[in-house]
């Protein structure tokens, strides 16, 4: 981590593009991998609390020291962090405002994709809005914040993952934590570089959890709070959506049953459950639709007003060095 402050090294770099040294990382990668998948077969005859407390307790070991190792695939993160520097420093909105148009800003050497604007959804932003607030104005603490962010959406979907499978046999459910866990290219993409796909896997894992415990409006909540971090989980969203409804059918459960309803809407529901099993899960559909709805508009309103704001202030404050 001491080159931190050097803007835009990857691994090409910092092995000088020799075929030599990317032979040997590619080596030791798929050693890595052996590595990998001998403990998983080992894992297959663990069973219980203990064990799964084990592979947590490695998984945080390993997590200690990959946090510290440059993020030397991808500079994304240091992307996340100038984003969130623009609304915390600049009071500017990362889903508008492009990173060159803060060209002057002493961090802007190692922002990447310095044409566009955040790709990401609005809940990802408070996060990283949250984070940099956290850390303060310094790289290598926001560094770390990213990661550590990472670091915990893995525990938390590893303890999902467990609540998931703990059903299907013995050593079942902590060999599947242990294959998530200790994959050698979730660490690397997560903790080393500090993506934030993670933190949509949680997610959408915790919409699954939510499925198989019936709480399919808080199910199908998660679901859309995955994709308000990044896009790529909306397509969770409309298969949730057809299974829930299909599993109120063959139940023949109820809305009033499947999970929380936003207060507004419960008359409703209450008026639409007496009548036929259709009228019921039409009842369901409308108050969750309507729920999820109001959920992006409440987290984009911000981001909209603040667009309006500065299209009518005819142009942007450049940052000062």
């Amino acid at each position: 981590m001491r080159l931190y402050d050097v803007p835009l090294l990857d691994l090409g770099k910092l092995a000088n593009y020799q075929p030599v040294a990317v032979g040997a990382f590619v080596i030791a990668y798929a050693l890595v991998f052996v590595l990998y998948l001998s403990a998983y077969r080992a894992a297959r005859q663990m069973d219980g609390v203990r064990d799964l407390w084990l592979v947590l307790g490695c998984t945080l070991v390993l997590c200690s020291i990959l946090l510290w190792v440059y993020p030397l695939g991808a500079n994304d993160v240091y992307d996340y962090i100038f984003r969130a520097r623009e609304w915390v420093v600049y009071d500017y909105n990362p889903l508008v405002v492009r990173p060159d148009q803060l060209s002057a800003d002493p961090w802007y050497p190692f922002v990447v994709w310095t044409w566009a604007a955040s790709p990401y959804g609005p809940l990802w932003t408070y996060v990283s809005y949250a984070l940099y607030r956290l850390a303060g104005d310094d790289w290598l603490r926001n560094l770390v914040a990213f990661k550590l962010l990472a670091v915990l959406c893995i525990v938390v979907c590893s303890s999902l993952i467990y609540a998931l499978v703990r059903t299907r046999g013995k050593g079942t459910a902590v060999a599947v934590v242990l294959l998530f866990a200790w994959n050698p290219l979730l660490l690397f993409e997560s903790v080393v570089n500090g993506h934030n796909d993670v933190l949509m896997m949680t997610g959408v894992l915790g919409a699954l959890w939510l499925y198989t415990r019936r709480r399919f409006t808080l199910a199908l909540v998660a679901g859309v709070l995955a994709a308000l971090v990044k896009v790529s989980a909306l397509v969770v969203v409309p298969v949730l959506f057809v299974a829930c409804v299909r599993a109120m059918r063959e139940s023949g459960k109820g809305a009033g049953q499947s999970g929380a309803v936003s207060a507004p809407l419960r008359g409703v529901s209450r008026l639409l459950n007496r009548g036929s099993g259709p009228a019921r899960v039409f009842s369901f559909g409308v108050s969750t639709v309507t729920l999820c709805l109001a959920i992006v508009a409440v987290l984009y309103a911000p981001c909209l007003a603040q667009r309006t704001l500065h299209d009518l202030g005819g142009g942007h404050r450049q940052a000062c060095a």
